[in-house]
């Protein structure tokens, strides 16, 4: 979709990342609680009016989920650190090295959020997104792997631009 939303030529103030969350490890009451966390954060009428607000009235925002999902700082370290072999395997489609892997980085874990859009048009403007597709693992997908890597790149994406993790 991102790929369809850049070659559209289409602008919009906001994105909204959801996916189905279909792995077996969402299957059991844990995972049905992380699910309807992320989705309540980003969907429910009571949390829509917040996600707006937050954005509109506080311009540090770039990306907006549930607070139980977010992983900033050292609680992130280990996630993204435990990535970065897969993120040398992207580096033919993503310039990452203007991302740089330091402690202040965060990202949303379960990649379901609310993000300004001229963020990640700017940074995805010249990404080959089909190629990056085609190379991501299907099926219940565990780390390390391609899939969690670019979870946290697009984390990385926000706070190396100066931005921040809001949260509902």
């Amino acid at each position: 979709m991102m790929q369809h939303w850049i070659e559209s030529g289409i602008t919009y103030d906001l994105l909204l990342f959801l996916h189905d969350k279909k792995s077996p490890q969402y299957e059991d009451d844990r995972g049905k609680i992380n699910r309807e966390q992320l989705l309540k954060a980003c969907l429910s009428k009571s949390t829509l009016r917040k996600v707006f607000n937050g954005f509109k009235f506080n311009h540090e925002i770039g990306m907006i989920s549930s607070k139980d999902k977010i992983r900033c700082g050292k609680l992130s370290q280990s996630y993204i650190f435990s990535n970065k072999e897969n993120y040398y395997l992207l580096e033919d489609n993503i310039d990452l090295f203007n991302l740089k892997l330091e402690d202040k980085m965060g990202f949303v874990a379960g990649t379901m959020f609310w993000v300004r859009a001229d963020i990640f048009k700017q940074w995805i403007h010249s990404i080959d997104l089909n190629d990056i597709y085609n190379k991501l693992e299907t099926g219940n997908v565990s780390e390390p792997s391609l899939t969690h890597a670019i979870e946290r790149i697009f984390g990385m994406v926000i706070t190396q631009n100066g931005f921040k993790f809001g949260n509902i």
